[in-house]
């Protein structure tokens, strides 16, 4: 098994581990490790491993909620950076975008970003980070979209088991629900601050890179 890093422990082994501590409070036959006052070795092995599990079915949910969110923002930060008046990025480091983006091939000479395809701006953006990744100057980058995917996360678990309260004990579940769905809102908000700092961290990285900066590590870098 892989060694887990930043982002798998963040946005999958947490949010699954949220999603298993609250479906066992409705299901206690699924808390029985999490019941017992003390955890051997292999037991805290097989949550974490259910947590993981977990975490991953989680995953197309958490696609779902990212989706809904920012179709209702127009999109997601790092596409709505080539639109005009986004204000995500300033005029002058758009500017210093394109010149870059030129000097390492990403975009002709004639083209700017603000003039080519959504799906051309798509793959740049994936380019722009495999670039970085492949120089080891993403470190600060990853870490916001490791906290990104775990509030991501945080929504599709507190999501599910809003609708399982509610499913299995709606009148005696009203409380617990409103709870919830505060931190189904809070987690949304997260989600959205972290976006935008994961958007223009990657930008502004590519756009202060030199290759003076250039070391040997790599990182793996995970989808958006």
């Amino acid at each position: 098994m892989k060694q887990l890093n930043l982002y798998d422990m963040l946005a999958v082994v947490a949010p699954g581990a949220v999603l298993v501590i609250g479906l066992s409070h409705l299901f206690p036959a699924l808390g029985v490790l999490l019941a017992s006052k003390e955890l051997s070795l292999g037991d805290f092995g097989l949550v974490l491993l259910s947590s993981y599990v977990a975490g991953n079915l989680l995953s197309p949910i958490s696609h779902f909620v990212q989706a809904v969110w920012f179709k209702s923002r127009g999109g997601s930060y790092t596409s709505r950076i080539q639109k005009k008046n986004s204000g995500i990025l300033h005029q002058t480091e758009i500017e210093a975008l394109n010149r870059k983006a030129r000097k390492y091939s990403m975009l002709k000479e004639d083209e700017d970003i603000r003039g080519i395809s959504a799906s051309h701006w798509e793959a740049l953006t994936r380019q722009i980070r495999a670039f970085l990744a492949n120089r080891g100057s993403v470190d600060r980058v990853e870490i916001f979209n490791a906290h990104y995917g775990l509030n991501r996360g945080l929504a599709a678990a507190l999501l599910v088991i809003i609708i399982a309260v509610g499913l299995c004990k709606w009148a005696e579940g009203l409380p617990a629900i409103g709870g919830l769905f505060v931190g189904l809102c809070l987690a949304i908000y997260r989600m959205n601050d972290f976006g935008r700092y994961y958007a223009t961290e990657l930008m502004r990285h590519f756009i202060n890179f030199t290759d003076g900066n250039r070391t040997e590590t790599t990182e793996k870098t995970q989808g958006d």
